[in-house]
């Protein structure tokens, strides 16, 4: 199901992903997450992070992402692609 009103994916990463948890310890939890993705996120080129937010958070194809983005398909599965690969180590360290 899609959004009624469509969210620039580059404010979606601003936004930290809310939850209704009252919980301190959940909350610190979250936050620690909300922080990895985060920077996770914006180590990406931005037209990598654009398709891998897209792609991932909104669940668009990489055909809808290369017809809303205005490129070829093949780029857009390599930015989805090279995106994920470089995101996933990087929001899967705790700074170790």
């Amino acid at each position: 199901m899609r959004r009624a009103v469509p969210t620039d994916p580059d404010d979606f990463v601003a936004s930290a992903l809310m939850s209704l948890d009252q919980n301190p310890e959940d909350a610190v939890q979250r936050d620690d997450a909300q922080s990895l993705v985060r920077t996770a996120l914006l180590s990406l080129a931005p037209e990598q992070r654009r398709a891998v937010v897209l792609a991932g958070a909104y669940g668009h194809t990489a055909l809808e992402i290369s017809e809303e983005e205005g490129i070829p398909l093949g780029t857009a599965k390599t930015r989805i692609r090279t995106g994920s690969c470089a995101f996933a180590p990087r929001s899967n360290t705790r700074g170790n």
